[in-house]
């Protein structure tokens, strides 16, 4: 008889779940101050009532590959904009958006609603979405879906 025991044999190594290895997707390391010159425009944005340039400011250029604390800072600055703007002003503001824009302005949504701020504001967030939905249709989640950049 084996000396060699089968039970001992780790069968969870030969699962392909457990050897799951996430793509490199090349994002660059944004620090803080990478991101302050836009966490800065938002918050002046924010004060001044202007939510275009806010929203414009949040979209255009979102930290993928930063670490935790450097999105939080980031998503704060966005939630602002978002939560003080008027949700009757929000169909005019998003059909100044291209589509490339509001389909990151519905990956900020998504990621708001994962942070305890942004799940008190919930209801605006939702706002928010509904109004991208209703402009670019349900192509905009679809796009969130698939792709791989996440904030």
């Amino acid at each position: 008889m084996d000396e060699y025991d089968w039970r001992s044999i780790d069968v969870d190594q030969y699962d392909p779940e457990k050897q799951f290895v996430p793509d490199d997707l090349g994002l660059p390391k944004y620090t803080l101050e990478d991101i302050q010159p836009s966490i800065q425009l938002m918050r002046q944005c924010t004060a001044s009532g202007d939510t275009i340039q806010g929203i414009k400011a949040a979209v255009q250029s979102p930290p993928y590959g930063a670490a935790n604390e450097v999105k939080s800072a980031y998503l704060q600055a966005a939630l602002d904009v978002l939560s003080t703007s008027k949700q009757s002003t929000a169909s005019s503001v998003i059909s100044k958006l291209s589509q490339d824009e509001q389909d990151v302005l519905v990956k900020l949504v998504f990621a708001l609603m994962d942070t305890k701020a942004g799940q008190k504001v919930g209801g605006s967030l939702l706002g928010w979405l509904n109004k991208v939905v209703e402009a670019s249709g349900e192509g905009s989640l679809v796009r969130y879906l698939s792709d791989p950049y996440k904030l």
